[in-house]
């Protein structure tokens, strides 16, 4: 409530004074007054009642957002807070100030969170203002917020009139974009890697054959890497001391070893593992393969005519680059598989029996174990442990052994699979999930396995956003599923997909918080979709050919990182 304010005034008051006197006295003159002087006050008069304007104020400011899931780039920001003045003077421009790092970055009442933004600091300030009265208040501040960089990836598809070009998406239809159109004939992407927020890709171009492309997922940012050599066919990408190694090709080295910083200044030539010639414009190739990474060395196979394909290791550098163990003597070499680094060794196969290596001659040793896995076919780390998949001696079904990475810290899991080869694994927090004989297994080290019943088979196992989901697929077609705390929830049962095709649900990958797998319906073809989990936000992406016809997007590279060509 406003207060009037009360003025007191002084007043002075003026008396003149005179005598009287008797007849026989005579009457004395008057003498005239002299006037007062106005009494000068000691200090200011103070108001009875002054009560000064108060400020406006902002209380509760803070920022609306999503809380169940993670915060990322390119999501919106909401601003609220509540405006309040003692006297009821009516709210003005207010103003809000979003600050990234105390830098502003909008003065909107929502924030669009920038790429730039991502692992900082967000904040919303907002300083109140009244129409009357005292209009500025204190400036009030929220509390931080951080996002994290929206990831996304490449992919090939049909577009509009049957193109087949490069694209990119986040997992949101206004975040995917046409990159570029690299080939006459259909773009093709064989080889990825995700590397310093960028992707490099091996991709089927006109001009180059198969060469090195770089994006950061914007058409501008999307250009050849390599223009000195046709079909450099780049593949086998390997991060390594901050930069990527690779496998090469070119008519003058052949097969060979290669690294790039994504750049083409920074593309080149390792080492000519194998140099020479078959003959004129042929050269030997040494073939590096089954790259793996410890203790700074980058640990691979290669080929060379008078050991044949054995074990290689390189610190970066041409002189660094060398063949440490022959483990096969002679020129015919090894035949080497399913390299896999963990505490401090790599396991790999070699002529079908198991071994560990440290980078040198010799730390390289057979991993024996009575009845242990003679045909290793797939690792996976469990906690501090490591899930091996191999078969049994003498047996042709698959089984897992958990591992402290020696031998006698190998033992057998009992699985329930009743012999059925072991497919697929994923691991989530302290428990193991499997497929066999298209069952649905888990398995920790406190609980041992356990068999989930259910009556259809189980696929593309897939960890997203601390769920696991998977295909289930029986006579009457396909649905998705989540597996959390133990408990099977059906995500999306459409009646619209085509069992016929046999192509309902496929390449299942997590992106973010979101699922994306390619789909196919009567309504849109095979296309694109995406799902958060539930049955409202499983849909399908972007009709990229619209109608009936299929854009056919190919996310293989996703699947298979290190190469489509499997």
């Amino acid at each position: 409530m406003k207060k009037g304010i009360i003025t007191a005034f002084a007043f002075s008051l003026l008396a003149a004074c005179g005598s009287g006197s008797s007849n026989s006295e005579k009457e004395s003159p008057r003498v005239p007054a002299t006037p007062d002087k106005p009494t000068e006050p000691t200090e200011p008069v103070t108001p009875i009642d002054k009560v000064e304007n108060s400020k406006p104020v902002a209380q509760s400011v803070s920022i609306i957002f999503n809380e169940s899931k993670t915060l990322y780039t390119g999501d919106i920001l909401e601003g609220r807070y509540q405006y309040a003045d003692i006297e009821n003077d009516p709210e003005g421009n207010s103003q809000l100030r979003w600050l990234v790092d105390g830098i502003e970055k909008g003065t909107a009442a929502t924030y669009k969170i920038d790429k730039e933004d991502a692992d900082k600091t967000i904040t919303l300030e907002v300083t109140p203002f009244a129409s009357s009265g005292t209009t500025q208040g204190d400036a009030i501040s929220s509390n931080d917020v951080i996002a994290k960089l929206r990831q996304f990836v490449p992919f090939t598809a049909n577009i509009t009139g049957g193109e087949r070009v490069t694209l990119a998406t986040d997992g949101t239809s206004d975040g995917t974009v046409t990159l570029k159109d690299f080939s006459e004939t259909p773009d093709t992407i064989l080889s990825t890697i995700n590397y310093n927020k960028k992707w490099l890709m091996n991709v089927q171009t006109t001009d180059y054959g198969y060469t090195l492309v770089t994006t950061d997922g914007t058409e501008s940012g999307t250009y050849l890497v390599n223009t000195h050599y046709k079909n450099l066919y780049p593949r086998n990408f390997t991060e390594f001391k901050g930069r990527v190694f690779f496998t090469g090709t070119s008519p003058i080295y052949g097969r060979e070893l290669w690294v790039t910083e994504g750049t083409e200044e920074t593309t080149r030539l390792v080492k000519d593992l194998e140099p020479g010639y078959i003959a004129e414009g042929q050269p030997y190739n040494g073939s590096p393969n089954n790259f793996s990474v410890i203790n700074d060395k980058l640990i691979f196979t290669a080929y060379s005519r008078n050991y044949g394909t054995e074990l290689w290791v390189s610190d970066g550098t041409d002189a660094g680059t060398y063949m440490y163990k022959d483990l096969n003597p002679g020129f015919y070499g090894s035949e080497y598989n399913n390299f896999y680094a963990f505490n401090d060794k790599v396991f790999f196969t070699a002529n079908f029996d198991l071994y560990t290596t440290d980078g040198t001659a010799n730390g390289t040793s057979l991993f024996s174990v009575i009845n242990g896995p003679s045909d290793v076919t797939g690792y996976i780390q469990l906690e501090n442990s490591l899930v091996i998949r191999g078969r049994l001696n003498g047996y042709h079904s698959s089984a897992l052994w958990l591992s402290d990475g020696t031998t006698q810290g190998t033992t057998y899991i009992n699985t329930l699979t009743d012999n059925n080869r072991i497919n697929e694994m994923q691991v989530l927090g302290d428990t193991l999930y499997y497929t066999a004989g298209g069952d649905l297994f888990s398995y920790n080290v406190e609980n041992g396995a356990k068999k989930f019943t259910s009556e259809f088979t189980h696929s593309n196992l897939t960890i997203v956003n601390n769920t696991l989901y998977f295909q289930g697929t029986s006579k009457e077609g396909s649905a998705l599923f989540t597996l959390k705390d133990n408990h099977i929830t059906t995500v999306y049962t459409p009646d619209n997909l085509n069992p016929e095709l046999q192509v309902s649900f496929s390449d299942l990958t997590a992106l973010n918080d979101s699922l994306l797998f390619i789909a196919n319906d009567s309504i849109h073809g095979r296309e694109i979709w995406v799902s958060d989990g539930t049955q409202d936000g499983t849909k399908i992406l972007v009709d990229l050919m619209p109608g009936e016809q299929s854009s056919y997007p190919a996310l293989c590279h996703l699947q298979y990182p290190s190469n489509c060509e499997r």
